[in-house]
């Protein structure tokens, strides 16, 4: 069965289903959908920093430093011809460092800075872009200064101004603390360094504000409608939406479709911890169902956010111009079993999917049975980034590992 679906595996099937053997071996992490276009350059810049979080985002105090020379020569000549040659050579120094204003006063605080050369573009197309920030065993981190769970913990863009942040992860170490959080940047450079701060110092209750890491910056053009990161333990009942997303109002917690995963199904993933599917068994998966549901093993598709069945109103009637983005990280045994392995299915003969078959990785969508798809060579066993990105009667697009790779209209 496909790992991440909508619906039951009975009834109509479209061109590529997550039908019997159609599981996916292997762990999955940071599932995301947007009902927009995401650009090329939001798509590479947010690839970079979730792949190489701790080279996009720099720990410490990075200061520019400019030096002037002045150099004067003189010589002379004695009688008996030995030259003696004098030479003076001056410098001044000049360091400018960033604001020092606090927030407030009672909190420590450190500087981190962007990585422009993990950048693509700038302006508009990155506008409230979340970074990952990778923090490990560091001693500012500890219990001491921010409390159990990190509550302790804020970020600003200048030292007073809160930037909106998300704590995936928090744990404790000997020495300190480990960290990963999601700070919302409200503008990238490709060509500079840009700079925010990390507070800490003070053990409060939780400043964490993810609905507003998610929200592109209330622009509407790059609003998240699914953020969950698949990192909840999943339970044995059938009836629990134990996947919690981040948005607020529960469209995106889901329920694990099978009742033998337990905590052995989480495991360190792509950023923190991720989902391990179907190791040694067959037929795990997340159920994307949100109401009135008391069944997320059975499957039928009812939510919110994706339509659940032919009927649906987003693929089956969609008014023209209908767009979507859909993203997962993941990370497969094998990428050819001999058959298909879905990693994200909606909808029935209306839908989209994302898979795996023959060492190639297919991102398709469906309308009356009609499906239009691209593809790319894929491998096995390392972590991949996959986007699906989906206009309706237009041209849609496929992305791997942040390179547009395939072109298609469907």
């Amino acid at each position: 069965w496909g790992n991440i679906r909508d619906h039951g595996i009975d009834g109509a099937a479209p061109a590529v289903r997550g039908g019997s053997g159609h599981y996916f071996d292997g762990i999955i992490d940071e599932f995301r959908v947007t009902n927009s276009v995401l650009s090329a350059d939001y798509i590479k810049t947010s690839y970079n920093t979730q792949n190489d979080p701790t080279n996009f985002v720099h720990d410490g105090i990075r200061l520019s430093e400019t030096l002037s020379f002045t150099d004067s020569m003189s010589f002379t000549v004695d009688l008996e011809g030995t030259e003696f040659i004098q030479e003076t050579i001056g410098f001044t120094d000049s360091v400018s460092v960033l604001s020092n204003a606090d927030f407030p006063t009672s909190w420590n605080k450190k500087m981190l800075s962007t990585n422009p050369s993990l950048i693509s573009g700038s302006g508009a197309s990155l506008t409230g872009l979340p970074v990952v920030v990778e923090l490990t065993n560091d001693p500012d981190l500890s219990t001491t200064n921010v409390g159990e769970n990190g509550e302790g913990i804020r970020f600003t863009s200048d030292g007073t101004t809160l930037l909106d942040f998300e704590i995936e992860s928090y744990s404790p170490t000997a020495n300190g603390g480990t960290l990963t959080a999601w700070v919302e940047i409200p503008t990238l450079s490709a060509s500079a360094d840009t700079y925010f701060y990390i507070h800490y110092g003070q053990t409060l209750t939780t400043g964490s504000t993810a609905a507003g890491v998610w929200d592109g910056q209330t622009s509407g053009g790059k609003t998240y409608v699914v953020v969950n990161h698949l990192h909840n333990t999943p339970t044995s009942a059938s009836n629990d939406r134990e996947m919690i997303g981040s948005l607020p109002g529960g469209d995106d917690d889901f329920g694990a479709g099978k009742s033998d995963m337990d905590e052995d199904n989480v495991v360190d993933g792509k950023i923190s911890k991720g989902l391990r599917l179907n190791d040694g068994t067959t037929g795990q998966f997340v159920c994307l169902e949100t109401e009135d549901t008391t069944n997320f093993q059975a499957c039928n598709g009812d939510s919110d956010i994706f339509s659940g069945s032919d009927g649906g109103t987003f693929w089956n009637i969609d008014t023209a111009g209908a767009v979507r983005s859909t993203s997962i990280w993941y990370n497969a045994v094998t990428t050819n079993n001999g058959g298909f392995q879905v990693i994200f299915e909606e909808g029935a003969s209306n839908g989209q999917s994302i898979y795996l078959y023959n060492d190639k990785i297919y991102g398709v969508t469906s309308k009356s049975e009609s499906p239009a798809w691209g593809e790319a060579a894929t491998t096995a066993n390392e972590w991949h980034h996959v986007v699906l990105v989906w206009v309706d009667d237009g041209e849609s697009y496929l992305y791997h590992d942040g390179t547009r790779v395939d072109t298609f209209t469907g």
